[in-house]
C-alpha cells in the first residue's frame, strides 16, 4: 500500500474526497483506505510545534496513489 498524507484539511473536505472516489469507481477497502487523524493542539516544550490534524489516505495502485497526489495536493 501506498500512503499519501493530506494535512490541516476538515473532517467535511476529507469526506467529500472519499465521496468523490468513490463516485468515480474506486472500492473503499480495496483500491484505497484512509484514517483521519485529529491532535489537540499543545506545546510540546522541545520544539515548539504543535501537533495538526491528518490524514493517511493509503492505495493499492501506484498509479492511483501518484494521481491522487497531483490532485489533492500540489
Amino acid at each position: 500500500m501506498i500512503e499519501v498524507v493530506i494535512h490541516d484539511k476538515h473532517t467535511t473536505e476529507i469526506l467529500n474526497i472519499v465521496y468523490e472516489l468513490r463516485e468515480l469507481g474506486l472500492v473503499q477497502g480495496q483500491d484505497f483506505s484512509f484514517a483521519y487523524h485529529m491532535f489537540t493542539p499543545e506545546y510540546d516544550g522541545f520544539n515548539g510545534e504543535s501537533p495538526n490534524k491528518h490524514t493517511i489516505f493509503q492505495f493499492k495502485d501506484d498509479a492511483l496513489a501518484s494521481w491522487f497526489r497531483l490532485k489533492y495536493i500540489l
